[in-house]
């Protein structure tokens, strides 16, 4: 089989990168994954439900990613036992994986160095009004507190940290700052996508 275009998709949370991926994976001979590289003890969402095949083997992320790039790259579908996924991938095979991922990474330079080195184009996708991006994040974290669920019934039992919001806004402005400059930095071949909230017609 022919090796396929590589590709990454860099974002942040709230962005529309996985909408993105889920467009690129309408393509028959696209496979873009959502977050395989998922450094699992960084976040709630990052520890696998029971059955879970969603995520490449912790052990071989954290020591030794050049093989897990490899993988994720390659025409034929990662084994089914890592990821929930038969699709090949004749004509492209992509990822995506967001700031904080890359940054809980142990080897966070191996990243970036294969990047450079595998010459592989990357896609900065980024919300159009940071604004927007950050309410719906704080609306995403608020709606994943335990106490906001009655069974199958949303309740308005939501806590907000107020003093937290000033660090959650520095924290989007600081990630999306941290991957243009990586990719200005390293001179990698990308495309920007930024998508708008509200368009005059």
């Amino acid at each position: 089989m022919d090796t396929p275009r590589r590709f990454v998709v860099l974002s942040q949370p709230r962005t529309g990168s996985t909408l993105l991926c889920s467009l690129l994976n309408s393509h028959p001979g696209v496979r873009a994954l959502v977050e395989p590289i998922n450094p699992r003890g960084h976040a709630h969402h990052m520890k696998p439900v029971q059955g879970s095949r969603c995520l490449l083997p912790e052990i071989m992320v954290q020591n030794n990613l050049p093989r897990a790039l490899r993988i994720l790259f390659a025409a034929e579908a990662p084994p089914t036992q890592w990821i929930l996924s038969k699709k090949t991938a004749t004509a492209a095979a992509g990822f995506k994986i967001m700031a904080h991922q890359i940054q809980a990474l142990k080897s966070e330079q191996v990243f970036w160095d294969y990047l450079v080195q595998e010459k592989i184009p990357v896609v900065l996708c980024f919300r159009y009004n940071i604004l927007m991006q950050y309410v719906s994040d704080l609306i995403t974290q608020a709606t994943r507190q335990a106490a906001c669920w009655d069974g199958n019934v949303r309740t308005a039992k939501v806590t907000v940290n107020v003093a937290g919001l000033e660090g959650e806004f520095k924290r989007i402005i600081t990630e999306k700052t941290y991957l243009i400059e990586k990719c200005e930095q390293l001179n990698l071949e990308r495309r920007r996508i930024k998508y708008e909230d509200f368009k005059d017609d």
